[in-house]
């Protein structure tokens, strides 16, 4: 009876199971598999067909999310995270040791000559930069350089027609850089508008202060 108990057991499988100290170890070519309703696999952990161990994700449909696999030119392994139409959208560069492999991110350029510089002449605060961003961090981090022909200044930055950080002061004849890292507190996801303005605080209509930004980019807290 003990026996035929027993047996039934095995054959039926492990329906329900708790570990309440350590672990589970999967050895060798043991694997971790999950497979939906609908007979798809929806996540494995362990050896691939060349040996190596991974994990992959996949949708219910069975398009990739998510991977950690080798790669054969480094010998070593990636992590990618994959759109719908099996695109790559995030990974690392396991080829070079470190950084983003994707998405390219744009390294923008900004003008040399102080000639061609955005300026004003007003003396009541205006945008010389403006634009609608989407918020994706928490924090912004800014530097924008700082230069005259003639008169001193202020340099101030509006989101939403709200000022965000300290007014900076200018002095004639002292090119420089205003930098500043700042929380936000705008929500994750959400559209706002961004403006750069300054004035003169001396001289006349014919002195300018003139503004070039070097980075301006989010970051996290």
């Amino acid at each position: 009876m003990r026996g035929q108990i027993a047996d039934v057991r095995r054959a039926v499988g492990l329906a329900s199971a708790t570990i309440t100290k350590g672990g589970l170890k999967l050895l060798s070519g043991a694997f971790l598999s999950m497979v939906n309703s609908t007979g798809v696999q929806v996540l494995y952990i362990g050896p691939d067909g060349a040996g190596y161990q991974g994990i992959v994700v996949r949708r219910r449909t069975g398009s990739l999310v998510m991977s950690v696999q080798h790669d054969n030119t480094s010998n070593d392994d990636f992590w990618a995270m994959w759109d719908k139409a099996g695109n790559i959208v995030l990974s690392d560069d396991i080829q070079a040791g470190a950084g983003l492999a994707r998405p390219y991110l744009d390294l923008p350029l900004y003008p040399g000559n102080v000639n061609q510089w955005c300026s004003t002449t007003s003396s009541s605060f205006a945008s010389v930069y403006s634009g609608d961003v989407t918020v994706q961090h928490a924090n912004w981090d800014w530097s924008f350089n700082v230069t005259d022909n003639g008169c001193s200044g202020e340099v101030r930055m509006m989101v939403d027609g709200v000022q965000l950080g300290p007014t900076f002061t200018y002095t004639q004849g002292n090119p420089t850089s205003w930098q500043l890292k700042v929380a936000h507190g705008k929500a994750i996801g959400s559209t706002c508008n961004i403006q750069l303005q300054a004035r003169r605080t001396s001289g006349t209509t014919s002195n300018q202060i003139a503004i070039s930004p070097s980075r301006f980019r989010g970051v996290q807290s």
